[in-house]
């Protein structure tokens, strides 16, 4: 069973972070999305975001998630790296993950689809 708060990358996510998130897996600090002013590709846009969860990825993710906005953004490695340093977090567009899941419920973004895993999806109540 996944333990903690995961968002899950459409194929978009895949391809923009290859091999960085195993099984397309990305730690979340939460399943709720927030709206933030990114720079994406070079212009500043409004976006619906998932917070990436430092403290649970590697610094070979880390650093690899910094290259990949630096280039798509013409920015500087350190320019990158101390923004998510100060925000002590990493913006993921929400439009990159297919689904969030946390130990306590599971969303398929999109579908309106909200199931506890304690429920019994048959009936909508109780334990399995």
């Amino acid at each position: 069973m996944i333990s903690g708060t995961f968002g899950f990358l459409n194929e978009q996510g895949k391809n923009l972070y290859p091999n960085i998130f195993p099984q397309g897996r990305v730690p979340l600090v939460s399943i709720f999305l927030e709206q933030a002013s990114l720079v994406d590709f070079g212009k500043i846009v409004e976006k619906e975001i998932y917070r990436i969860d430092i403290s649970k990825i590697s610094v070979e993710q880390y650093d690899a998630i910094i290259a990949i906005a630096a280039k798509n953004n013409n920015l500087s490695d350190a320019y990158v790296k101390l923004c998510f340093d100060q925000l002590q977090f990493i913006p993921i567009r929400a439009d990159l993950i297919a689904t969030t899941k946390t130990d306590q419920l599971s969303t398929n973004v999109g579908d309106g689809l909200l199931v506890f895993e304690d429920e019994d999806p048959s009936t909508g109540l109780g334990d399995k």
